[in-house]
């Protein structure tokens, strides 16, 4: 039923196509492309166009790594958060990020922009993910993205994580990895949750 709702409007916005891991599984072309100040203006007139006629806005942060374009969130969202307050409607939002650039500066960019949800994408283990999720400077990335993600939870307790981890192998040396991947999170398990997709198939 709530996919039939008409008081509801959710909006899907990418900042940037670009991104800074090389994944070789990516389907996406990273060919730096961002939002354009027309773009997020049309944004901001459309909902400014159908807030009274709902009761609730949500909008999902998506890319390219949405994280390289923070002035498009912070414009977007702050612009959503104060229509929203004025109409006396309510607001949510999440962003999917591979965490990378999830420091205190950008908690707290988030925070203000009513995200309080992240979606991450790990690739099994750390050694597995090390080995696969590179940026394009061939940096690893696990550890920060672990850590960052921790810290965005511990930034403020109405945040949360959703966490994909990526099977790309069922050898008992990467099992026992992703599961001590999912431990990193185990004092944040009601507020970190996770879901597997295999890519070995």
């Amino acid at each position: 039923k709530e996919n039939y709702r008409n008081d509801i409007l959710k909006l899907t916005i990418l900042p940037t196509m670009n991104c800074n891991c090389n994944c070789y599984y990516c389907y996406e072309t990273h060919h730096g492309k961002r939002i354009s100040k027309e773009v997020v203006d049309n944004i901001k007139n459309y909902i400014k166009s159908n807030i009274r006629h709902i009761k609730h806005l949500h909008i999902d942060w998506f890319g390219g790594e949405p994280l390289l374009e923070t002035e498009a969130i912070r414009d977007i969202s702050g612009f959503s958060l104060t229509v929203c307050r004025e109409e006396k409607i309510g607001f949510s939002a999440n962003i999917t990020t591979n965490a990378f650039f999830l420091d205190f500066a950008n908690c707290r960019l988030l925070k203000d922009a009513g995200i309080k949800e992240i979606h991450v994408t790990i690739d099994g283990s750390k050694k597995m993910h090390d080995r696969i999720r590179i940026t394009k400077k061939q940096e690893e990335t696990f550890d920060l993205i672990v850590n960052n993600i921790r810290s965005f939870v511990e930034y403020d307790e109405g945040n949360s994580a959703l966490i994909r981890i990526h099977l790309h192998s069922l050898e008992d040396e990467e099992l026992e990895g992703i599961i001590d991947t999912m431990m990193l999170f185990e004092e944040y398990k009601d507020r970190v949750s996770f879901y597997f997709r295999d890519l070995f198939s």
